[in-house]
């Protein structure tokens, strides 16, 4: 096993007084980070180990995804000169693919402040339409027009998208992919190159699913989508940060293209990060903000263990969680990570164990490190361990550091074992051996004690309430997705709108839950270190969208999940019943983009503003954290927008919308016309539906509303 960084090996008694394990090791233990990485944060240090480790990694992959900021524009150019590809860059933010055979010397730049190596990244309506009110939208309400998100552009950046389903047909006019990894950028925005996608990867269907809800057009099977009427540019990746964020960049600039505004759906969440919007994801997902309305997914692990949270007073106090796996949850093979934040640069100290369920006690640990400005690494491995290998199979390390860009004190920790025994108790259902991660604080810790939170990445592990009196305090209040603290980013949330499906073999699927109510794995934070989240809630559990066809193909077994199923010109489509705020947030970017097709002017915060003041309110657990303000009313929004307006004013002059779609100003003055966002129209000729500013000369400007 390839080490990051060599260190000395030695036995350590147990320090802690409270556990009198059998057996204890260093690990390989050292001050990790030196000159040729010094610009990596510590999770990203973790990666790079775990990536430096991986058999013939280069020549499967030559390229490490990485965001990367540097401090000038010689830097970037040094960074083209070594063969790296930069996709798109934002002022000192380059998203790029690097390429692993000059990695040392690219990371020894002096000009690189912070790298962030690229992590895959978690995928996170007829029943729906009605309780978000999106079919008022589209029918008119009020006296207001219909609206469907015509004139604006509508986009995803997600995995497993069938370009050929009849629910998109008409709709996508931009495609892109990126495969950050092999360094390879697809592209499609001709009717011919888009006839002849199929699909980024036949083995998934996530993305098919998602933007069926946010824009699928076809009505005939009752499962038609909001923003039925915009423009889609869709973009898929393996889920690195530099082809999400590259995929965002790209619909940003078709849209600029086209003169239209840009609504941005993200269905793919991260548990680990800072949760504080400090991370260069987070930093680069701010600025693409000011070009777009980026709708984010709250999360799915609102019912899961994955925050906690504790206050370490002093160098005695000691907490610790466990970690297991989710496939399974049985604990026999584990892998994850685990990230442990301060809230400010206080340290604190960190080892790992293993935790005997049978006799309830730490049979092995390490030293403690940390508790220190510099960086330091701690390696395990049972093949050069032996103390170690009586319990469990495999790796841990763990790196611990200052991150550049808060200033808070970190570590991250990577697992991946086996072990055998079984609990006595559990009939073999159970492992016995379970690792563990134990913090605590240092001398400082007595006159400022050390707040420190515990996140699980929620993809592959989750946490453990092992020890009880030494546990910290789990809690749901802290699960919101890390993509959520990015500044100026829609967060949504997830309602019932349905507890049962139709199937294609004529039976009904159940679910044991109650609808008009929050759904329980819908993630929420309410902490002051990380903010309130999410702003609003949606239906997503569970909502009937489109299905890949290319994924079935390939996937019998899914066949007895299927919700409807159409055939047209020998092709038949299939819709799928799915739960998640994956589901939830495109429903609330499909409704901003029929908002904005109302009103183009309007800002991410005034959006927000609308969807919070127009909510509906009117369910049993309303007060539940995870609404945010509410379930979005798309009706109530677009009646907001447009209130005030008239189609005749009755002014000196009066301005008069006609039948026919023309305006005419009373007294035969001339007059100017120009749309919400500012372009001229033509006074002559009739004015598409929307929102037009009529300015008579010598006179005050009117707005009018043309409904046709």
């Amino acid at each position: 096993m390839a080490a990051v960084c060599a260190g000395a090996s030695a036995a350590y008694p147990n320090p802690d007084n409270t556990n009198t394990g059998r057996n204890a090791t260093a690990g390989r233990l050292s001050t990790a980070g030196g000159q040729t990485y010094k610009c990596l944060e510590p999770s990203s240090r973790l990666r790079l180990g775990i990536a430096q480790s991986a058999v013939s990694r280069s020549e499967e992959h030559p390229y490490l995804p990485m965001l990367l900021k540097v401090c000038d524009d010689s830097t970037a150019h040094r960074l083209e000169e070594l063969g790296t590809i930069i996709y798109h860059r934002r002022d000192d933010l380059l998203l790029t693919s690097v390429p692993c055979e000059h990695l040392d010397e690219i990371l020894g730049l002096e000009g690189i402040v912070t790298g962030e190596i690229s992590a895959d990244k978690d995928m996170l309506m007829d029943h729906a339409r009605s309780m978000g009110r999106a079919d008022a939208l589209h029918e008119g309400y009020d006296g207001v027009p219909g609206y469907d998100g015509d004139g604006v552009v509508v986009g995803l950046t997600d995995l497993g998208f069938d370009a050929g389903h009849i629910a998109f047909h008409g709709a996508v006019t931009a495609l892109y992919d990126y495969d950050a990894a092999n360094g390879i950028r697809r592209t499609a925005e001709t009717a011919a190159e888009i006839e002849a996608w199929t699909t980024d990867n036949p083995d998934a269907f996530h993305a098919t699913h998602v933007a069926n809800i946010l824009a699928g057009r076809h009505t005939g099977s009752g499962y038609h989508g909001v923003a039925t009427g915009a423009e889609m540019a869709v973009s898929t990746s393996r889920l690195s940060d530099t082809g999400i964020l590259s995929g965002i960049e790209d619909i940003i600039a078709y849209a600029k293209s086209k003169d239209k505004r840009a609504v941005i759906n993200m269905s793919i969440g991260n548990s680990l990060g800072p949760h504080d919007g400090t991370s260069l994801f987070c930093q680069y997902l701010s600025r693409c903000a000011e070009d777009a309305v980026l709708c984010l997914s709250a999360g799915n692990t609102g019912h899961r263990d994955v925050y906690a949270s504790t206050e370490l007073t002093d160098s005695v106090t000691i907490r610790r969680v466990g970690v297991n796996t989710l496939n399974g949850w049985n604990g026999f093979e584990v892998e994850g990570m685990t990230e442990v934040w301060s809230a400010d640069n206080t340290p604190f100290s960190l080892r790992i164990e293993v935790y005997d369920k049978d006799n309830q006690d730490i049979v092995y640990s390490t030293p403690w490190i940390g508790a220190g400005q510099a960086l330091q690494a701690l390696e395990l491995d049972t093949e050069s361990d032996p103390p170690l290998a009586q319990f469990v199979t495999g790796v841990a390390r763990a790196v611990t550091g200052i991150s550049r860009e808060n200033d808070r004190y970190c570590a991250a920790i990577y697992y991946n074992y086996t072990t055998e025994p079984a609990a006595a108790a559990s009939s073999g259902r159970w492992s016995r051996y379970y690792l563990s991660i134990a913090v605590k604080g240092g001398e400082k810790s007595y006159t400022h004690p050390t707040f420190t939170e515990f996140f699980a990445d929620a993809q592959q592990s989750y946490l453990l309430k092992t020890w009880n009196a030494c546990s910290p305090t789990f809690s749901a209040d802290g699960t919101i997705n890390d993509f959520c603290t990015a500044q100026g980013v829609v967060s949504v949330g997830a309602c019932s709108s349905r507890n049962s499906a139709p199937s294609v073999y004529g039976e009904t699927q159940t679910w044991n839950f109650d609808i008009d109510n929050v759904a329980a794995f819908s993630s929420y934070s309410t902490s002051p270190t990380i903010g309130r989240y999410p702003h609003i809630a949606a239906p997503g559990n569970y909502i009937v969208s489109a299905m890949s066809g290319e994924y079935l193909a390939r996937h019998d077994d899914w066949n007895k999940n299927l919700a409807a199923a159409t055939e047209t010109d020998g092709r038949t489509y299939h819709w799928l019943a799915e739960c998640g705020t994956s589901m939830a947030s495109p429903y609330v970017a499909g409704v901003f983009a029929a908002w904005l097709e109302a009103d183009p002017s309007l800002t991410t915060d005034r959006l927000i503003e609308i969807a919070q003041n127009t909510a509906r309110r009117d369910f049993p657990d309303i007060n539940n954290p995870r609404w945010g303000a509410g379930c979005i009313d798309a009706a109530a929004g677009i009646r907001e927008i447009t209130a005030g307006i008239v189609e005749t004013v009755a002014e000196s002059p009066t301005v008069t919308v006609n039948s026919d779609g023309t305006v005419s100003v009373s007294d035969g003055r001339p007059f100017t016309i120009h749309d919400i966002g500012g372009r001229a129209a033509d006074t002559k000729h009739p004015l598409a539906k929307g929102i037009y500013i009529v300015r008579p000369e010598g006179s005050s400007p009117v707005k009018i509303l043309v409904r046709q």
